[in-house]
C-alpha cells in the first residue's frame, strides 16, 4: 500500500472532505466515488471524472488517502483508494467544526450534516448547537453593523445578509434527528 506524509487541506476544500467521508465508509475505486458523489451531493456540488482524479492525487500527496493497485488481467491495474489515519483525523476535525462563513453553508455544512447523520448521529446535536451559536454571532454582528451604517445601499446589503443568515438558522433548527 502506498502512502505519503500528512497534510491539512487549505482554502474551501469541501469536495475533498466529501471524498474523505465516502472513503471513511470504506475503500473505493474512483468510478464508484464519482457515482456516489454525484448521487448524494448533486444539489451541493458536481464534479467530473478528471476533477476527481486531480483531487484524489492531491489527497494522496497530502497523505490523507492511500491506494493499492488491483490487477485486472490484461488491462492496466486499478487503484483502490482508502483513507489513512491522518485522513480520518482530518475528516473528523472538519466534520465537527462549524462553518464560519455564510457563503460556505451550502457546500461545507450540508455535507457535514449528511456524514454526521450517517456516521456519527450522536455527534450531530453538538455540531448543530455550535453552528447555531456561530450563526447567531454572525447575525448579531450584521445587525450591529446595519444600525451603525449610514449609507442606504450598504444597509440594504447588510439586511440581505441578515435575512440569509436567519434563513440558515431556521433551516438548521428544523433538522430533526431520529
Amino acid at each position: 500500500m502506498m502512502r505519503r506524509s500528512m497534510g491539512e487541506l487549505k482554502g474551501n476544500p469541501a469536495l475533498e472532505y466529501m471524498i474523505l467521508g465516502l472513503l471513511y465508509e470504506g475503500p473505493s475505486h474512483p468510478y464508484r466515488l464519482l457515482k456516489e458523489l454525484n448521487k448524494i451531493f448533486s444539489h451541493v456540488w458536481s464534479t467530473s471524472q478528471s476533477q476527481l482524479y486531480l483531487l484524489l492525487e492531491r489527497l494522496y500527496s497530502k497523505g490523507l488517502v492511500s491506494y493499492e493497485l488491483i490487477s485486472q488481467g490484461p488491462r492496466p491495474p486499478q487503484k483502490l483508494f482508502s483513507i489513512t489515519e491522518d485522513g480520518k483525523r482530518s475528516f473528523e476535525n472538519w466534520l465537527l467544526t462549524p462553518t464560519f462563513q455564510i457563503r460556505n453553508m451550502r457546500v461545507d455544512f450540508i455535507p457535514k450534516v449528511y456524514f454526521l447523520l450517517n456516521l456519527f448521529p450522536q455527534a450531530f446535536v453538538g455540531l448543530r448547537d455550535a453552528q447555531e451559536r456561530v450563526l447567531t454571532k454572525i447575525i448579531d454582528g450584521l445587525v450591529q453593523g446595519s444600525l451603525q451604517e449610514e449609507d442606504r445601499f450598504k444597509k440594504i446589503v447588510l439586511s440581505s445578509k441578515v435575512a440569509n443568515a436567519r434563513a440558515w438558522l431556521d433551516w438548521l433548527r428544523g433538522i430533526e434527528v431520529t
